[in-house]
């Protein structure tokens, strides 16, 4: 169970982790440029000729520079916004106050209860209607399974119903979640959220990721999503010297394990200030 909960985890993250933000960036990034070029040619305009009025297109670019910097910067730091919403979906300050992250113990117990099917849907929907055909068939394959388990068999004194399966599987299956939100908490507690390539904890550690395909290098997973497992530990040595100015945060247990960690940050404390960097 724990091994379904964890490939549905990283199917919806890699799905949905870019979404909600990338038309905003898009946007932000062509203001960013326009503003520059504006700012460019106010500059050599004011150098060329001395002319005060080429001061002001100038200055009013440097502010809006500025401001899309700030926006961009916004756009990737994973707190919540003004309406309450984070860049990824299930992100641990979602639910937390004051812009740190929620206690672990609601967010790895409450999570299960949160998943929206319908929210899904529709961020699912803004990727194509491939994504929404096979995600609606992996839902209905899973209820239909669980249904003919439950029923195939029934037993007294419901008599319609396999009680006893359905008393087995349900405490597993919510469990089963319990343990991968468990595991996804230290892949993000004590990273930095304001920073997308130190977003994520990582692991090197050799047995761990053999077994969980790499799952330990989160830190550069969340900084290129799309960089195939295989290539992750390349990957991660291409962009150690950035990720120790940065201050990734790394640990030497297995995720799942992240609690006895000897350096966890306190929750109070401003989780970007307590980043470990890479060594």
């Amino acid at each position: 169970m724990f091994f379904i909960s964890e490939t549905s985890y990283h199917q919806a993250t890699s799905a949905l982790g870019d979404l909600g933000t990338m038309g905003s960036a898009r946007q932000s990034i062509l203001e960013l440029r326009r503003a520059m070029t504006d700012a460019e040619t106010g500059q050599r305009g004011y150098l060329l000729t001395g002319e005060v009025r080429y001061r002001e297109p100038y200055d009013t670019a440097v502010t809006e520079v500025g401001g899309n910097l700030a926006t961009l910067r916004a756009l990737y730091a994973d707190r919540p916004d003004e309406h309450g919403e984070t860049v990824d979906w299930i992100s641990i300050y979602k639910h937390g106050h004051d812009g740190e992250a929620e206690n672990p113990w609601g967010y790895v117990f409450l999570s299960f209860f949160r998943d929206n099917p319908a929210a899904i849907k529709r961020e699912l929907a803004k990727r194509g209607n491939a994504d929404v055909h096979w995600g609606t068939i992996e839902l209905a394959s899973f209820i239909s399974v669980l249904l003919t388990t439950a029923l195939i068999v029934p037993t007294k004194p419901i008599g319609f119903i396999n009680w006893r399966y359905m008393l087995f599987f349900l405490p597993f299956f919510y469990l089963g979640h319990c343990f991968s939100y468990l595991n996804g908490y230290f892949r993000h507690y004590g990273a930095n959220p304001d920073k997308p390539i130190a977003w994520g904890v990582s692991s090197y550690g050799k047995l761990y990721n053999w077994i969980f395909f790499y799952n330990g290098y989160h830190a550069e997973h969340h900084f290129r999503p799309k960089v195939h497992w295989t290539k992750m530990e390349q990957f991660q040595r291409q962009i150690s010297e950035l990720q120790k100015q940065e201050g990734v945060r790394v640990i030497d247990h297995a995720h799942m394990l992240g609690f006895l960690d000897p350096n966890l940050p306190k929750r109070r404390r401003h989780v970007g200030a307590a980043s470990e960097a890479v060594s």
